[in-house]
């Protein structure tokens, strides 16, 4: 289950996530995310679809990292530069991965 399924799911019930269901959300994204991640480097396929999947699945693990950490501060500062500074980082991540799955096809 993805966030913008559930929070699509919560706002036609008329129901507000909180910051704090939120945050669980994240945890549990990146929890089986990480998981995912383990299983593919485990597995015995090395062509460049699974090197590309486990970038892909890499910057997904650090990205949710970056969200969680992000909420986290914003809750605990109330300041809208914390997710700005680490919005700006996740893509900067994003990019690096998409560079390094590019120079795989070559």
């Amino acid at each position: 289950m993805d966030n913008e399924n559930t929070d699509k799911k919560l706002q036609s019930k008329n129901i507000k996530p909180t910051a704090m269901r939120e945050l669980v959300l994240r945890v549990l994204t990146e929890e089986k995310t990480a998981i995912s991640l383990v299983i593919i480097q485990r597995s015995k396929g090395s062509g460049v679809h699974m090197k590309a999947s486990i970038i892909f699945t890499a910057n997904d693990v650090i990205i949710n990292a970056g969200v969680i950490l992000a909420g986290v501060l914003v809750l605990l500062t109330n300041s809208k530069y914390t997710d700005l500074i680490i919005g700006s980082i996740v893509f900067l991540v994003v990019i690096r991965g998409a560079v390094r799955i590019l120079k795989l096809g070559r």
